[in-house]
Protein backbone atom coordinates (compact mmCIF):
# COMPACT_ATOMS: atom_id res chain seq x y z
CA UNK A 1 0.00 0.00 0.00
CA UNK A 2 2.14 2.95 -1.17
CA UNK A 3 1.22 6.19 0.56
CA UNK A 4 2.12 9.84 0.17
CA UNK A 5 2.05 12.57 2.80
CA UNK A 6 1.87 16.33 2.43
CA UNK A 7 1.12 19.20 4.77
CA UNK A 8 -1.46 21.87 3.94
CA UNK A 9 -0.80 25.10 5.79
CA UNK A 10 -3.42 27.79 6.38
CA UNK A 11 -3.40 31.04 8.30
CA UNK A 12 -4.92 31.12 11.84
CA UNK A 13 -8.38 31.60 10.35
CA UNK A 14 -8.18 28.69 7.92
CA UNK A 15 -7.31 30.51 4.67
CA UNK A 16 -5.09 28.27 2.51
CA UNK A 17 -1.45 29.34 2.14
CA UNK A 18 0.53 26.45 0.65
CA UNK A 19 0.91 22.67 0.41
CA UNK A 20 4.23 20.83 0.33
CA UNK A 21 5.99 17.51 0.78
CA UNK A 22 9.42 19.18 0.90
CA UNK A 23 10.35 17.87 4.33
CA UNK A 24 14.10 18.35 4.79
CA UNK A 25 16.14 15.53 6.34
CA UNK A 26 18.54 17.86 8.15
CA UNK A 27 18.82 19.54 11.54
CA UNK A 28 17.74 18.39 14.98
CA UNK A 29 14.25 17.25 13.90
CA UNK A 30 14.61 16.01 10.31
CA UNK A 31 11.54 15.31 8.19
CA UNK A 32 7.99 15.19 9.53
CA UNK A 33 7.07 13.66 12.89
CA UNK A 34 3.76 13.77 14.74
CA UNK A 35 1.94 12.18 17.65
CA UNK A 36 -1.84 11.93 18.12
CA UNK A 37 -3.30 11.43 21.59
CA UNK A 38 -7.05 10.87 21.76
CA UNK A 39 -8.64 13.59 23.86
CA UNK A 40 -5.28 15.09 24.77
CA UNK A 41 -2.75 17.39 23.09
CA UNK A 42 -0.59 15.76 20.44
CA UNK A 43 2.32 17.52 18.74
CA UNK A 44 4.26 17.60 15.50
CA UNK A 45 7.54 18.90 14.10
CA UNK A 46 8.42 19.48 10.48
CA UNK A 47 11.62 20.80 8.91
CA UNK A 48 11.01 23.01 5.90
CA UNK A 49 13.03 25.18 3.47
CA UNK A 50 13.35 28.79 4.65
CA UNK A 51 11.38 29.91 1.56
CA UNK A 52 8.18 29.28 3.58
CA UNK A 53 9.18 31.35 6.63
CA UNK A 54 6.90 34.31 5.86
CA UNK A 55 3.90 31.96 5.64
CA UNK A 56 4.46 30.15 8.94
CA UNK A 57 2.30 32.27 11.23
CA UNK A 58 1.58 31.92 14.93
CA UNK A 59 -1.43 29.60 15.29
CA UNK A 60 -1.30 28.91 11.58
CA UNK A 61 -2.94 25.53 10.98
CA UNK A 62 -1.00 22.55 9.65
CA UNK A 63 -3.11 19.77 8.18
CA UNK A 64 -1.27 16.48 7.63
CA UNK A 65 -2.74 14.88 4.51
CA UNK A 66 -2.21 11.20 3.67
CA UNK A 67 -3.13 9.43 0.45
CA UNK A 68 -2.99 5.63 0.12
CA UNK A 69 -2.76 3.86 -3.24
CA UNK A 70 -3.41 7.10 -5.07
CA UNK A 71 -6.72 7.66 -3.31
CA UNK A 72 -8.05 11.02 -2.09
CA UNK A 73 -5.90 12.56 0.62
CA UNK A 74 -7.40 12.36 4.13
CA UNK A 75 -6.64 14.64 7.04
CA UNK A 76 -4.67 12.68 9.64
CA UNK A 77 -6.63 12.37 12.87
CA UNK A 78 -9.44 14.50 11.47
CA UNK A 79 -7.86 17.64 12.87
CA UNK A 80 -4.92 20.03 12.54
CA UNK A 81 -1.92 21.33 14.46
CA UNK A 82 -1.40 24.97 15.49
CA UNK A 83 2.05 26.53 14.97
CA UNK A 84 3.65 27.60 18.24
CA UNK A 85 7.43 27.58 17.76
CA UNK A 86 10.04 28.36 15.10
CA UNK A 87 13.70 27.25 15.16
CA UNK A 88 15.57 29.06 12.39
CA UNK A 89 18.80 27.99 10.70
CA UNK A 90 20.51 29.31 7.60
CA UNK A 91 19.08 26.67 5.28
CA UNK A 92 16.06 25.25 7.13
CA UNK A 93 13.37 26.04 9.68
CA UNK A 94 11.98 23.60 12.27
CA UNK A 95 8.32 24.17 13.07
CA UNK A 96 6.70 22.82 16.24
CA UNK A 97 2.90 22.75 16.33
CA UNK A 98 0.37 21.49 18.89
CA UNK A 99 -2.85 19.63 18.17
CA UNK A 100 -5.96 21.84 18.06
CA UNK A 101 -6.99 20.26 21.39
CA UNK A 102 -4.55 22.77 22.84
CA UNK A 103 -7.34 25.34 22.53
CA UNK A 104 -9.06 23.56 25.43
CA UNK A 105 -5.84 23.56 27.44
CA UNK A 106 -5.19 27.26 26.93
CA UNK A 107 -8.51 28.27 28.47
CA UNK A 108 -9.55 28.47 32.11
CA UNK A 109 -12.89 27.28 33.45
CA UNK A 110 -13.82 30.34 35.50
CA UNK A 111 -17.54 29.81 35.64
CA UNK A 112 -18.74 26.76 37.56
CA UNK A 113 -22.54 26.68 37.34
CA UNK A 114 -23.42 23.53 35.40
CA UNK A 115 -26.98 23.96 34.21
CA UNK A 116 -29.33 26.85 34.86
CA UNK A 117 -32.34 24.58 35.34
CA UNK A 118 -31.23 21.36 36.98
CA UNK A 119 -27.51 21.42 37.89
CA UNK A 120 -27.02 18.17 35.94
CA UNK A 121 -26.20 17.23 32.36
CA UNK A 122 -25.34 14.07 30.43
CA UNK A 123 -21.59 13.51 30.54
CA UNK A 124 -21.11 14.35 26.85
CA UNK A 125 -23.33 17.45 26.93
CA UNK A 126 -21.61 18.70 30.08
CA UNK A 127 -18.25 18.73 28.30
CA UNK A 128 -19.71 21.02 25.65
CA UNK A 129 -21.31 23.20 28.31
CA UNK A 130 -18.02 23.59 30.20
CA UNK A 131 -16.30 24.73 27.03
CA UNK A 132 -19.14 26.91 25.77
CA UNK A 133 -19.82 28.74 29.03
CA UNK A 134 -16.17 29.70 29.44
CA UNK A 135 -15.24 30.40 25.83
CA UNK A 136 -18.30 31.59 23.92
CA UNK A 137 -21.40 33.65 24.63
CA UNK A 138 -24.10 31.24 25.74
CA UNK A 139 -27.52 32.78 25.26
CA UNK A 140 -29.45 30.29 27.39
CA UNK A 141 -27.51 30.97 30.61
CA UNK A 142 -29.18 33.31 33.06
CA UNK A 143 -27.41 36.63 32.36
CA UNK A 144 -27.25 37.58 36.03
CA UNK A 145 -25.29 34.40 36.73
CA UNK A 146 -22.90 34.60 33.79
CA UNK A 147 -23.30 37.74 31.72
CA UNK A 148 -21.63 36.16 28.70
CA UNK A 149 -18.36 34.32 28.41
CA UNK A 150 -15.76 34.64 31.17
CA UNK A 151 -12.99 35.16 28.61
CA UNK A 152 -12.61 36.48 25.07
CA UNK A 153 -15.41 35.04 22.96
CA UNK A 154 -13.88 32.62 20.43
CA UNK A 155 -17.26 31.47 19.12
CA UNK A 156 -16.53 32.90 15.67
CA UNK A 157 -13.43 30.69 15.40
CA UNK A 158 -14.67 27.40 16.80
CA UNK A 159 -18.15 25.87 16.80
CA UNK A 160 -19.56 23.27 19.17
CA UNK A 161 -21.29 20.08 18.06
CA UNK A 162 -24.99 20.04 19.04
CA UNK A 163 -25.83 18.12 22.21
CA UNK A 164 -26.32 14.39 21.63
CA UNK A 165 -27.23 13.35 25.20
CA UNK A 166 -25.74 9.92 24.62
CA UNK A 167 -24.94 9.17 28.27
CA UNK A 168 -26.45 9.38 31.72
CA UNK A 169 -26.54 12.65 33.62
CA UNK A 170 -24.14 13.60 36.38
CA UNK A 171 -23.63 16.56 38.69
CA UNK A 172 -20.36 18.50 38.72
CA UNK A 173 -19.19 21.85 40.00
CA UNK A 174 -15.80 23.38 39.42
CA UNK A 175 -14.19 26.79 39.33
CA UNK A 176 -10.94 28.54 38.49
CA UNK A 177 -9.38 25.48 36.92
CA UNK A 178 -7.90 24.58 33.56
CA UNK A 179 -10.71 23.91 31.09
CA UNK A 180 -9.10 20.77 29.68
CA UNK A 181 -8.53 19.31 33.13
CA UNK A 182 -12.23 19.61 33.90
CA UNK A 183 -13.22 18.12 30.52
CA UNK A 184 -10.77 15.23 30.99
CA UNK A 185 -12.21 14.50 34.44
CA UNK A 186 -15.72 14.29 32.99
CA UNK A 187 -14.53 11.98 30.19
CA UNK A 188 -12.65 9.78 32.67
CA UNK A 189 -15.70 9.55 34.94
CA UNK A 190 -17.88 8.41 32.03
CA UNK A 191 -15.31 5.82 30.95
CA UNK A 192 -15.00 4.47 34.50
CA UNK A 193 -18.81 4.27 34.63
CA UNK A 194 -18.73 1.97 31.60
CA UNK A 195 -18.83 4.07 28.41
CA UNK A 196 -15.77 5.46 26.66
CA UNK A 197 -15.99 9.23 26.20
CA UNK A 198 -13.52 11.66 24.65
CA UNK A 199 -13.63 15.26 23.47
CA UNK A 200 -11.57 16.68 20.63
CA UNK A 201 -11.28 19.82 18.52
CA UNK A 202 -11.66 18.55 14.95
CA UNK A 203 -11.63 20.20 11.53
CA UNK A 204 -14.85 19.41 9.66
CA UNK A 205 -13.42 21.47 6.79
CA UNK A 206 -10.04 23.06 6.22
CA UNK A 207 -11.25 26.46 7.41
CA UNK A 208 -13.38 25.39 10.40
CA UNK A 209 -12.84 24.04 13.89
CA UNK A 210 -15.42 22.24 16.04
CA UNK A 211 -15.45 20.73 19.51
CA UNK A 212 -16.96 17.24 19.31
CA UNK A 213 -17.50 14.38 21.74
CA UNK A 214 -17.06 10.69 20.94
CA UNK A 215 -18.69 7.78 22.75
CA UNK A 216 -17.97 4.02 22.59
CA UNK A 217 -14.83 4.64 20.47
CA UNK A 218 -13.03 7.40 18.61
CA UNK A 219 -14.00 6.92 14.97
CA UNK A 220 -15.33 3.81 13.24
CA UNK A 221 -15.60 0.54 15.18
CA UNK A 222 -13.36 -1.81 13.17
CA UNK A 223 -13.75 -4.95 15.27
CA UNK A 224 -14.33 -8.09 13.21
CA UNK A 225 -17.61 -8.73 15.03
CA UNK A 226 -19.12 -5.55 13.54
CA UNK A 227 -18.90 -6.85 9.97
CA UNK A 228 -16.82 -3.78 9.18
CA UNK A 229 -13.61 -5.15 10.60
CA UNK A 230 -10.10 -4.16 9.55
CA UNK A 231 -7.35 -6.77 9.83
CA UNK A 232 -3.77 -5.66 10.25
CA UNK A 233 -1.16 -8.05 8.85
CA UNK A 234 2.24 -7.87 7.19
CA UNK A 235 0.84 -9.60 4.10
CA UNK A 236 -1.68 -6.78 3.76
CA UNK A 237 1.05 -4.17 3.94
CA UNK A 238 -0.68 -2.26 6.71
Amino acid sequence: MPSSTTIRVTDPFGAFLFETAAFLEIGNAPGLHYVLNCGQVGAMTVTLPPDYNDLLLKDGRIHIMRSVNGGPAVREGGSCFLIRRWDYADDYTIITALHANDIMRRRAALYSYVNASSDTDPYDDMIKFVFASNNTTVAFITPSRLGGTTQYDIGSYISIQPDISALASIFKRYGYRNCMEVISEIADAATLAGTFLAAEVVTPTESTLELQTFTEQRGVDRRFSTGNGLIFASKRGN
